[in-house]
């Protein structure tokens, strides 16, 4: 009897420590998953893309991609927490949420054969992540 009750004493003491544990963990997944979300779809999104331009002060990604034969113009930008795409049609899709910052470099047009370097922070709590990411699209200084 005294070996059980100094086992579940035992427990009773680590109990919290591992609720907490978990739980910063679970957390720490979220974060990273909504990082490799917003990394996965700005990298899809670039691949292709024949211009790109991306302003620092605003934190405005601009790329214009060949549709059916024409050049149209999308947008990536930070409005609170969320990553938004803006379409051509005006329409502004989320992309990734719990981001805090969101940056590429070079700052200005991207020239052709340069890469493109993203970096984004996640913020969830006390977890905070940066990713960062290297592209290279692959229609830049091509005939538009």
């Amino acid at each position: 009897m005294a070996l059980i009750i100094s086992v579940v004493a035992a427990v009773q003491l680590y109990l919290p420590l591992g609720s907490l544990f978990w739980e910063r963990n679970a957390s720490l997944a979220e974060a990273h998953q909504h990082g490799r979300i917003a990394m996965e779809e700005l990298s899809h999104e670039l691949q292709y893309a024949y211009r790109v331009n991306f302003e620092q002060q605003r934190r405005v990604l601009t790329y214009y991609k060949r549709v059916e034969g024409e050049l149209r113009r999308y947008r990536i930008y930070l409005l609170g927490r969320q990553l938004l795409l803006d379409l051509p049609t005006g329409t502004a899709v989320p992309l990734a949420g719990w981001i805090e910052d969101f940056w590429a470099e070079p700052a200005g047009e991207l020239g052709a054969r340069e890469l493109l370097y993203l970096r984004v922070i996640v913020a969830q709590g006390e977890q905070r992540l940066k990713l960062q990411k290297a592209v290279s699209p692959r229609n830049v200084g091509k005939e538009w």
